[in-house]
């Protein structure tokens, strides 16, 4: 889950994630969110992921304040962040 991806610096960690991932992982399902430097949707965004089943959350949080509760929601129901 990305806080924006607005800024080449996000969308290079993204798109190397990607590659990374396509290597490494093939049978794996990457799911990138873009809150759009907003951190309602970015918690809403990382609440559909939670309620997809996802087994493992990589986050950039756009703010600490506004996605600590959302991710110790994940982590409390086992997902590896």
């Amino acid at each position: 889950s990305q806080g924006t991806m607005n800024h080449p610096w996000r969308v290079a960690m993204v798109e190397g994630n990607k590659k990374y991932a396509a290597e490494h992982y093939p049978d794996v399902d990457l799911i990138i969110t873009d809150g759009n430097n907003d951190a309602s949707k970015q918690v809403a965004d990382v609440e559909n992921l939670i309620a997809q089943g996802i087994k493992v959350l990589m986050i950039s949080p756009l703010t600490e304040q506004a996605l600590t509760p959302v991710v110790k929601e994940a982590m409390d129901a086992g997902i590896k962040v």
